[in-house]
Parts: C-alpha cells; structure tokens; sequence
C-alpha cells in the first residue's frame, strides 16, 4: 500500500507542475440515527481536487479525495478517500492508486460487488476504494479490463469476513463486455492468492462470473459469480442476481432477486441449500 501511495503521490506532484485545467468540488451529506437506547448525528465532508494536463491527443489526470468526518461528540477523523492518476486517450485509459473499481448491471444487489461497499440506499454512493492498477482498452462495440491490487488484511465487497485477503498480496483479474443477442454480456475473472482461512492457514481463491443485460420494452439483467477456494474444494460459493426495470409515465418499477448457494447452479442442491435469499 505504501509503495501504490508514493508512486501516486509523485505523479500527483508531475501533474502539479504542469498543470493547465484545475476544478475543485465539496460534497456534503449528514447522518441520522435515532433509537430508543441511542441518538448520533455524523456530518460528512468530501473535498476533491482534480487536475489535468493534455498532451496531445491525450491526457494525464490526478485526483485526490479527503473523507472527513465529526461525530456528535465533536471529534474530527480524517482520511484519504480516493487518490488516483490517469493517463488516458480516446481509446484507453491507465489509473494508479486508491480507487473506486466495480462492474456489472444489478442495482441493488449485486452478485458482481466484489470491491466496495455501496449501500443503494445512499445517494452520495459512499464506499472505501482499492489500491489498484487498472488498465482498460475500447474497441469499436467491446471493451477490455485489467487489473493488479494489494490485499489490505480485510475482506472488500461481498467477501466472507472469514476469508479475508492476506495484507499486501498481489491479486489479478480481467473483464471482458461485448455485444450479445442486441445487448451486453461481461465476462470477468479475480485470483486472489493469500486468502486467510480458520482452519486452513491460507488458500487461494478462483472467482469466475459471467452477467448480462438487455433494454426492450423492459430492462432485464442477470449476474452469476462463483468462488473456488482450491485447497477445500467443498467450500463453493454461487452468488445470482436476477432483476428488471420497467418506466410508465414517469415512474420506473425495479425487482430484483439475490441468492448465495453453496453449491453450483447445475447441482440439484443450489436452490433447496441456499444459504442467503432476498428480493
């Protein structure tokens, strides 16, 4: 973590002292929580500042982002929400540094929340970021992701908090969208190498998934990722989401229906042993 930091602070600096095109934002939300035993208000503050600099055809972009935060008591906590630089042209993009990363169609629950923690009930979409390399490539009608990030010692989206990535482990991964049936299907793939288990010292865990989307009269989307841990082959994840949209007269009705199943989808066990569902 504190190598991807000083990397991105020193191209941080690079863009500072040649940057032509500044632009500053603060973003400010509060919290309520009220029960019978306890009473807590939290304000939020995000000030960002963004710079740029053009070369050419193409573009070097730094961002860095503070999360702060006072608690009814008055106490101040500070820390870094996103700093990232990007060097991109109109078919590519390359980023550095603390990041937000997610993909996929589901709204609410998602099968494909593998890096943040996005309540869909917050507006501001609030969620800690990775430290990352990501690099993406658009083709004509498909695109092209891949990406190398350090474990930090915690889990990260829809990880079980019992299976943790190992602290500063390298993990991979790659998505591929492209067009399909006159709509879109992503294919995506994450190794992560040093997994902490109870019982089993470290594992390695293969995650595979496959999700989709089409707009005809109605908006339909799937997702389904499946989890390997190769060192106790019994212990198989599933995670599916199913979900449409439709918009009459200015309103727009959304369902969604999330499953976990131990088990794959092509065992006669994946529905009758699930572990978790919710719609």
């Amino acid at each position: 973590m504190k190598r991807i930091a000083l990397i991105t602070v020193f191209l941080l600096q690079t863009v500072l002292m040649s940057a032509v095109a500044a632009d500053y934002k603060l973003e400010l939300s509060s919290q309520l929580i009220y029960t019978e035993d306890d009473f807590s208000v939290n304000l939020y503050a995000v000030p960002e500042l963004s710079l740029q600099r053009d070369f050419a055809d193409n573009l070097l972009t730094a961002n860095l982002q503070l999360m702060l935060n006072v608690d009814d008591e008055l106490e101040l906590d500070a820390d870094i929400y996103r700093l990232w630089v990007r060097y991109s042209n109109f078919n590519s993009e390359l980023r550095l540094g603390r990041q937000h990363l997610n993909f996929g169609p589901a709204q609410m629950m998602r099968s494909l929340q593998w890096f943040d923690y996005i309540d869909p009930n917050d507006v501001l979409e609030q969620t800690s970021g990775v430290n990352a390399l990501l690099y993406r490539h658009f083709f004509r009608d498909s695109s092209l992701w891949i990406w190398t990030m350090l474990g930090e010692g915690k889990s990260k989206g829809i990880e079980p908090d019992i299976f943790p990535s190992a602290d500063n482990k390298i993990e991979m991964g790659a998505r591929y969208e492209f067009p399909a049936l006159k709509g879109n299907l992503g294919l995506t793939g994450h190794h992560r190498p040093y997994v902490e288990r109870p019982s089993l010292d470290y594992t390695d865990e293969v995650r595979i998934a496959v999700d989709g989307r089409w707009d005809y009269e109605a908006g339909l989307w799937f997702e389904k990722a499946v989890s390997f841990y190769r060192s106790d082959p019994a212990q198989e994840f599933t995670y599916l989401t199913m979900g449409g949209d439709y918009s009459f007269s200015g309103f727009v009705f959304m369902f969604e229906h999330f499953l976990v199943s131990p088990y794959l989808i092509s065992s006669s066990d994946f529905y009758t042993a699930r572990e978790e569902q919710l719609s």
